[in-house]
Formats: C-alpha cells, structure tokens, sequence
C-alpha cells in the first residue's frame, strides 16, 4: 500500500500544500478550506505539522462507519462515498490523527492520495511530503525512503 508522509523537520509551514490540495478533483479555485490536509504551526517560524490520512492498515474510521461509506479501495487508499455518508461524524471523532473531518457538503472527507499523484507532494518547495510504498515505511520509518 502506499502512504503519504511528512517530514515535519523540513517542513515550514508555507501552506504550498494546503492550497495545492485544494485544487484537487473539480474544485473552482484555491481555498485550504477545501484541502484534505492542514498545516499547523505551534509558532509562527517554529515547530510545523502536517495533519494528513495515515491510510491505517486496520482504519478506525471505517470501522466506526455504520453506513459502510468508508472503504479500502483495491491495491489503493481508503475512500468515502459521500452518497452512503450521513455526515453524523463517528469518523471523525475516532481518527486518532485529527484527519478525517466534515466537509463543505456536510459528508465526512479525506485525503484519497489523488488517484496516485498527489498533488501536495508534488508541490512541495522542501520535499517535505512525499508517496511511499509502506514497505520503505516499515524499513526505514518515516524517512521518506532516503538513505
């Protein structure tokens, strides 16, 4: 499976992709209230993080999700149906990583890696994001799959 990962001792809180994802699928502009992720920044220059889908092995999401909007799609990410979604946020509650939120439509969203070419990783001034197979995650942590 292939996850994205942040390098958050790169990261500087630009926002360059936040308002790359916001552009994702047939949206009419640039607004990070739109993105799938978010940057915070503890400070202002200091101590940054990207909030961003973990696509869990075992997704507490999809297991909370009483209407099964939720589901692994083959050889890919986890994705919601927003028709099968009721948007009671069971989902969102349980996501132990703050990922998973009600969006504008009032159905649950998250980050569904861009069809494979996700657009926050490929827009990263620093390299600080980046989509990697899991197994270069369970080799070398969350390294990006640099030596």
């Amino acid at each position: 499976m292939r996850r994205l990962v942040a390098r958050e001792d790169l990261c500087t809180g630009c926002g360059t992709c936040q308002a790359m994802c916001s552009q994702r699928g047939d949206a009419p502009g640039v607004n990070p209230r739109w993105a799938v992720l978010r940057v915070k920044t503890a400070r202002e220059g200091l101590s940054c993080s990207v909030v961003l889908c973990r696509q869990c092995e075992n997704a507490w999401c999809a297991k909370v999700c009483d209407q099964g909007a939720i589901k692994m799609d083959p050889g890919g990410p986890w994705l919601v149906d927003p028709g099968a979604c009721t948007g009671c946020g069971e989902c969102v509650k349980e996501c132990p990583y703050g990922a998973m939120f009600l969006g504008e439509a009032g159905t649950a969203d998250k980050c569904d890696l861009c069809g494979g070419h996700p657009l926050c990783a490929a827009s990263c001034p620093v390299g600080a994001l980046a989509l990697v197979e899991e197994t270069v995650l369970v080799r070398g942590g969350n390294d990006l799959g640099r030596s």
